[in-house]
């Protein structure tokens, strides 16, 4: 990954829309234990809890592992993709 803090052990991403039209938004992706040598994520990932480099995946807003795109209303205020979402990202140091 671009830019990984020195020393990083691992990373870890949360994807969250609070605009979404539901209470609370709705999470697109929870992603952690990311090795800082990976060279990119995309939506195509297996969708499973376990990769087979230790990445672990949460359950998104559908309550599935894995990432789940934008849906949003038939007549949407805004448009939404995923670059205008905010992201979390943190980094383990330990």
């Amino acid at each position: 990954m671009e830019r990984c803090p020195s020393g990083a052990k691992s990373l870890a991403l949360i994807m969250h829309d609070p605009d979404a039209p539901r209470a609370g938004g709705f999470t697109h992706w929870v992603i952690f234990n990311i090795p800082p040598t990976a060279k990119g994520l995309t939506e195509a990932m297996p969708k499973q809890a376990q990769l087979t480099d230790g990445t672990v995946q949460g359950n998104n807003g559908r309550g599935e592992p894995g990432y789940t795109g934008p849906c949003p209303p038939p007549d949407p205020p805004t448009t939404t993709s995923s670059s205008s979402m905010p992201w979390t990202v943190c980094s383990s140091l330990e």
